[in-house]
C-alpha cells in the first residue's frame, strides 16, 4: 500500500468520493493511530462525522505527504494487527481496496493497463475473507447473493458446489463459489476474480470488473443495494 502511495500523486482523485490520494493516506494513518476518529465518523451520529471529517482534512492537509506514506508504511505501533492472522482478517481486504481506489481512481485508468494476476498469497487471504467480511459487506442485499470466485480452485466439499448423486464432488477445475447471502429462491451470482469481486462488495462498481447472473430483477436490486463494511 505504502508503495502504491509514494508512486501516486497525491492530489491525484481516487475512487472515494471527495477524497484524493492525500486523504486516503491520512485515513489509513488516523486508522491506525487515531481509531476513535475512525469510530466517530462510522457512527453516524450528528456532530461526530463533522469531528471525523475535520480531523481527516487536517490530516491530509497539514501534515507533509510523505510524512503520511512513511506512517502507513510503518503501521500502528502497537496493535493486535501486529499478530500475522488478525493482521489477514482486520487489514488485507481494506488495502487491497484502497489500493485499487489509488490506482483506478484517475480519469485515465483502463482495465486493460491492470497487470495480473494477484499475488496468490494475497488472493487466497481474499478469498478466505468471502466467508467473513464478504457476506458483511453483502448484509443489506435482498435475497440470495454467491460470490464466484473465477481465479479461485474450489475445495472438494466446499459450500456451493455440494456432491452430486453420483458421488463425484466438485468438478475438475471449478472456481471457488461462496455462499454470501442466503434465502429462497434462484440466488445472483457475482462472478469474476477475487479481488473483483471484492470491489464489487465494497462498492466499487465502476471499477470493478464483474459479471452478475440471475433473474434481472433480482440483479437490479443487487447492484442498487448498499454494500460495503
Amino acid at each position: 500500500m505504502a508503495d502504491e502511495l509514494q508512486r501516486a500523486d497525491p492530489h491525484a482523485p481516487t475512487l472515494c468520493a471527495g477524497w484524493d490520494v492525500a486523504h486516503l493516506a491520512a485515513h489509513l494513518v488516523l486508522r491506525d493511530n487515531r481509531p476513535e476518529v475512525m469510530l466517530a465518523g462510522a457512527v453516524r451520529v450528528a456532530g461526530l462525522s463533522e469531528y471525523a471529517d475535520r480531523r481527516l482534512d487536517a490530516a491530509a492537509t497539514s501534515t507533509p505527504y510523505a510524512q503520511l506514506v512513511e506512517l502507513v508504511r510503518r503501521g500502528p505501533r502497537l496493535s493486535p494487527t501486529r499478530i500475522r492472522v488478525v493482521d489477514d482478517a482486520v487489514n488485507t481486504i481494506e488495502m487491497a481496496v484502497h489500493r485499487e481506489d489509488v490506482r483506478r481512481g484517475g480519469p485515465d485508468w483502463q482495465p486493460a493497463a491492470m497487470p495480473v494476476p494477484l499475488d496468490p498469497g494475497v488472493s487466497a487471504v481474499l478469498a478466505r475473507s468471502m466467508s467473513t467480511v464478504g457476506r458483511l459487506a453483502a448484509r443489506s442485499v435482498p435475497g440470495p447473493l454467491d460470490a464466484c470466485l473465477t481465479d479461485v480452485p474450489a475445495r472438494p466439499g466446499q459450500a456451493g458446489w455440494p456432491a452430486r448423486s453420483d458421488g463425484v464432488g466438485v468438478p475438475a477445475g471449478s472456481p471457488q463459489r461462496v455462499v454470501l447471502r442466503s434465502g429462497p429462491g434462484e440466488p445472483v451470482i457475482v462472478s469474476g476474480p477475487v479481488l473483483e469481486v471484492v470491489l464489487f462488495l465494497f462498492g466499487r462498481d465502476a471499477a470493478a470488473r464483474v459479471e452478475l447472473s440471475g433473474r434481472p430483477n433480482r440483479v437490479a436490486a443487487v447492484r442498487s443495494a448498499r454494500r460495503g463494511a
